[in-house]
């Protein structure tokens, strides 16, 4: 029998695929990466991390940190641990945390703390300029 967390995630999963797929999105459920190939979101200021929601692994959306003037980073917002969806930075320059068993990940996805035993996944980010966002592949 499932966990209430593993039920949770899986519905919550299941629901943002089915979403998706409802609105013309292609889902891969054998991958666990949902959402269009290529994601923008708003350039944030430096060091300043928002998110990306509804793609990702599982759906459960990218971590999107400016490291400065000319870079950008890309997370998951999964934990590797037990697959619960990370807390953004409380401020810049903070870690991103497991609110299930206290896991925290650098903005660039190093692990700092346990009990997860590996790194997020990363995405490809880049800086568009001209309009102001960051572009994710979301591959």
């Amino acid at each position: 029998m499932p966990t209430r967390r593993e039920f949770v995630v899986t519905t919550t999963a299941a629901l943002a695929a089915s979403t998706l797929a409802a609105c013309g999105i292609p889902v891969d459920p054998g991958n666990a990466i949902v959402g269009p190939a290529v994601v923008r979101v708003t350039l944030p200021a430096v060091g300043a991390t928002v998110a990306a929601n509804g793609v990702g692994e599982g759906g459960q959306g990218i971590a999107v940190t400016r490291l400065s003037a000319t870079s950008v980073v890309a997370v998951s917002l999964l934990c590797t641990h037990q697959a619960c969806p990370l807390s953004l930075p409380p401020a810049p320059g903070g870690n991103l945390i497991c609110p299930c068993h206290g896991s925290q990940f650098t903005v660039q996805g190093a692990l700092v703390q346990g009990p997860a035993r590996t790194g997020l996944r990363t995405f490809v980010a880049s800086i568009d300029a001209a309009n102001n966002q960051v572009v994710i592949t979301n591959s």
